[in-house]
């Protein structure tokens, strides 16, 4: 490796452990995707597919859209 090549090359900061122990253990977001993955687990097939179908028409405003399954 050429010199100048050799000081392009960082390093990599350290991680900052303080920043990561200020952060709570668990947040609300947490809570609430904890709690609809138990919800979504106990749906039966045709449940999900219905409620698949009502998402896509909420957020395309129709209901054919291209999976890409």
């Amino acid at each position: 490796m050429n010199k100048r090549a050799a000081k392009t090359i960082r390093k990599k900061p350290a991680h900052n452990e303080e920043k990561l122990a200020s952060y709570p253990a668990e947040t609300n977001g947490a809570k609430w995707a904890a709690e609809n993955r138990k919800k979504a687990s106990a749906l039966t097939e045709s449940e999900r597919e219905a409620l698949f179908k009502r998402g896509v028409l909420k957020i395309y405003g129709r209901q054919e859209v291209c999976t890409g399954r």
